[in-house]
């Protein structure tokens, strides 16, 4: 089992995710820019699965669906999953 801090900044349309590790030093590093992804591993070890589903997950828990009226964010499923938001 592994978890991880994350810093995510969203802007001029570029997506920054940084991961950190338990004493606060930079783990890695995943840019989006539109389509294209980099990814880079700044610690010692590499990470347990492949960087790109930390991206995924991200999309799917921040931006999947999402309205900005509070009213419409109640369950609902797609592509087999479902989700909860909860404010």
């Amino acid at each position: 089992r592994h978890s991880f801090s994350v810093v995510v900044e969203c802007a001029h349309g570029k997506l920054t995710i940084v991961g950190l590790t338990p004493y606060g030093t930079r783990a890695f590093t995943l840019l989006q820019d539109g389509t294209s992804f980099r990814a880079s591993v700044e610690g010692p070890e590499a990470l347990p699965f492949p960087p790109e589903n930390i991206l995924f997950d991200l999309h799917r828990a921040l931006f999947w669906g999402f309205s900005s009226d509070p009213s419409e964010n109640r369950p609902r499923a797609g592509d087999g999953e479902r989700r909860v938001d909860r404010f």
